[in-house]
């Protein structure tokens, strides 16, 4: 959404997104009081290589997977819902290209979906595969209503990884 202010566009180094201090300084410090109650979206790969790694200086975890009794994951971090994505909608940080988006904080109650609530449904049988087929099509599209919450995170330049750092290393 080109209406989200370049401040609320936060550009993030792998080690500054594995670091509790980082995100505390560029991220949350950047969440207005009026839009906290959102929620993170990322790749699971992101999550779990990132923030889910992340421990404080006692080595316990800082980001949290509880596991509810009905056998859901649940993901917080900093007190915030993670919604986890596959990785065709935002890139795990890794494979990333420097500046692509690889997490965006939001409440979606801030996001609106607009349709003509028309549907249409054929359903076919394909002789060739001896599959019955189905498709359904409906008018939709969306748009923030309140830009001024989201916060956008991309990836910066000057990443390394640890085995780059090994690498580097002398004998």
């Amino acid at each position: 959404d080109s209406r989200i202010k370049s401040a609320n566009v936060i550009q993030m180094t792998e080690e500054e997104l594995g670091n509790w201090k980082a995100w505390k300084k560029k991220v949350f410090a950047k969440m207005k009081k009026a839009y906290r109650n959102g929620e993170f979206f990322m790749a699971q790969s992101s999550f779990d290589g990132y923030i889910d790694a992340m421990t404080d200086a006692n080595g316990q975890p800082i980001g949290r997977v509880n596991y509810g009794i009905d056998g859901g994951e649940t993901y917080r971090f900093g007190g915030k819902t993670v919604e986890t994505v596959e990785e065709d909608i935002l890139p795990d940080f890794g494979a990333a290209e420097i500046g692509d988006v690889v997490a965006v904080f939001t409440k979606l109650s801030d996001y609106a979906i607009n349709s003509n609530m028309q549907m249409t449904s054929v359903k076919w049988i394909d002789h060739d595969t001896n599959e019955v087929k189905n498709k359904v099509i409906v008018i939709a599209d969306g748009k923030l209503l309140d830009p001024n919450g989201t916060l956008i995170i991309k990836k910066k330049a000057g990443t390394t990884t640890a085995s780059q750092n090994l690498e580097n290393q002398p004998e």
